[in-house]
């Protein structure tokens, strides 16, 4: 059920990328997945029955997911066109070997089949990378 969710979100992306840019983009798919996280916490402080407090913050945040996807190698890789293909694929090898490594941090420090790794990877990472965008911005206007 989120795949399809992440598919039907991905037909809408190219027009939430044209309305919102890229920079607003990152920020409206952190602040989903930021919401996804926060939905799950409460479902899991609230010890809801585990597949809606598993299932619908997934659906969430993988709304957030699609709308992040959309233009994050496009925003990465806007000054280096000539060799996008080969930032591209440099973008997600780092990427997938920092997902790889946090993830498993995440997994090993919370208790085993608890919703804690989710709910801190997901909630930390778009704060962090809702942090990391601001910053970015301040720094080119100066």
């Amino acid at each position: 059920m989120v795949a399809v969710v992440m598919i039907v979100v991905s037909r809408f992306a190219g027009s939430i990328a044209r309305k919102f840019g890229v920079s607003g983009t990152l920020r409206l798919g952190m602040a989903v997945i930021l919401s996804g996280a926060l939905l799950m916490l409460l479902g899991n402080i609230l010890q809801s029955p585990d597949a809606l407090v598993l299932l619908l913050p997934m659906m969430v945040i993988a709304i957030g997911i699609s709308i992040t996807c959309s233009v994050c190698a496009t925003g990465a890789l806007a000054e280096f066109k000539d060799i996008a293909g080969t930032g591209v694929a440099l973008y997600y090898c780092l990427e997938a070997i920092l997902v790889c490594l946090l993830g498993t941090a995440a997994v090993t420090l919370f208790p085993t089949g608890s919703l804690w790794p989710l709910i801190v990877f997901s909630g930390c990472g778009s704060l962090a990378v809702m942090a990391f965008a601001a910053q970015s911005n301040n720094t080119r206007r100066v």
